[in-house]
C-alpha cells in the first residue's frame, strides 16, 4: 500500500497521457496492474466445476473487454482451462453487438466469426497473453525440474493443438 499511495497507478502498456505521468523514477515510482486470471483446477473444486462455475465466464468477459478498447490488455496464466474454453466455445460466434477495435486509426469492426479467431486477432495484435504456457501453475517451491518442464511442454501442446 505504501507503493500506491507514493507512486502512480498505470495500466499495462505504459502511460497514454491519462495520468500525467512523464517517466518513473526513484522518488516518482509507477505501479503497473496486470489483468489475469489464474485458477487453480482441484483447489477448492473440480476442474469441471471452475470451467463451468466461472471459467468460461472469465475468458468470455476478458475477451469482449480487449475486443471493444484497444488499450484493454488480459493475461491468462493457465493453459487448461484456457484451452477447455476455445474447445468447448472456440467455434461459437461472440455476441452480436461485439465490436473489435484493432487500433484507433483503423476503426471499429465486427469481432469475426468465432471466439478462436477473436482470440487469435486479440494474441497478434499483443493485447492478450498467455503466461508461462503451462498446464497449470505448479508449485515453483517443490516442483521437480523435470515435472516443471512436462508442464510447459503438455500446456504449449495443447494451445499449439487449438
Amino acid at each position: 500500500l505504501a507503493v500506491l499511495a507514493a507512486g502512480h497507478v498505470r495500466a499495462a502498456g505504459g502511460d497514454d497521457g491519462r495520468f500525467g505521468v512523464a517517466e518513473c523514477t526513484p522518488s516518482s515510482p509507477c505501479v503497473h496492474l496486470v489483468a489475469h486470471s489464474h485458477m487453480d483446477p482441484g483447489w477448492r473444486n473440480t476442474f469441471d466445476q471452475y470451467v463451468i462455475g466461472s471459467g468460461n465466464g472469465i475468458h468470455r468477459s476478458a475477451v469482449l473487454a480487449c475486443a471493444r478498447d484497444p488499450a484493454r490488455r488480459f493475461t491468462f496464466g493457465d493453459a487448461a482451462f484456457l484451452v477447455r474454453w476455445l474447445e468447448s466455445e472456440g467455434g461459437e460466434a461472440p455476441p452480436e453487438d461485439c465490436v473489435y477495435s484493432p487500433t484507433p486509426s483503423r476503426g471499429r469492426g465486427p469481432c469475426g466469426t468465432t471466439w478462436l479467431e477473436l482470440f487469435r486477432s486479440l494474441v497478434r495484435d499483443g493485447r492478450v497473453d498467455v503466461v508461462g504456457g503451462g498446464w497449470v501453475s505448479h508449485d515453483e517451491a517443490v516442483t521437480p525440474v523435470h515435472l516443471a518442464a512436462a508442464n510447459f511442454d503438455a500446456g504449449a501442446d495443447a494451445l499449439r493443438a487449438v
